[in-house]
This record gives structure tokens, sequence and C-alpha cells, in this order.
């Protein structure tokens, strides 16, 4: 099976962003794991943004952090310009520099994948 691609416009994707605020059925809510995890590295940093305030003043979002719903708070930690970071590791030698969000009580690249702190020497604040 071949991968399909679909051009959407930044205004389609917001809509259809918005459509999948959790709680929602899994298949959309597979979508919004999807835009945590894929589309964050897709956009632009001011699609970024824009994305993060549309969808942080929706009336939907806020019901659903209020109600602490762990989806739309991944989304939240993810696409905060004020919670990136840049994680300085070293494993087996090698050091290297890793973007990350601060999730819960850990620096994340994606949903369910975490930097081991053992392995973090230092932690800078991204300013976007």
């Amino acid at each position: 099976m071949t991968e399909t691609t679909i051009n959407i416009d930044f205004f389609e994707f917001a809509f259809l962003v918005e459509a999948c605020i959790p709680p929602t059925p899994i298949a959309r809510s597979t979508f919004w794991i999807d835009v945590v995890n894929k589309h964050y590295h897709i956009l632009k940093q001011s699609e970024r943004n824009h994305l993060y305030e549309w969808i942080s003043s929706t009336i939907k979002f806020k019901d659903s952090m209020r109600d602490k719903n762990d989806l739309a708070n991944l989304f939240k930690c993810r696409y905060n310009p004020d919670n990136q970071y840049m994680v300085h590791t070293v494993y087996d030698g090698k050091y290297d520099d890793i973007l990350a969000f601060m999730y819960e009580t850990r620096m994340c690249t994606v949903k369910d994948r975490f930097i081991q702190p053992e392995f973090i020497i230092s932690i800078d604040k991204v300013k976007l």
C-alpha cells in the first residue's frame, strides 16, 4: 500500500483540528494525536502559533481542559510556544541536542516518547 498525500490549506486544517477537539470517538482521537506527533513538524512556526491560539480560544477546548482531558493537555503542551525546550543529552558518549516539550513531568518529543532523565545534561528554553 502506498502513502497518499492530501493537500489542504492551513485554514481547512485548523477547522479539521477544531472538529477533533477531545473528547471524541477513536478516529478523531487518532487524528488529534497525529496533530501533536506528526503535523506539528510540518507546520511553520507562525502556523503553530496561530493554531495554538485558535484552538485554545474555543469553548470546546476550554471545557476539555477544565475536565482535565489528557489529549487536550497534550495539545496544549506541544503547541504552547512557552513550553518548548532544547534538551542537551549524552548517551553512550555521544552528545545530542533534542527539541522537546514538557508533558506531565517529562521532556517529550512526541506523545509516548520522552528523554530519559539520566541522559539529560542541561535544558534551555527555546524562544519562539
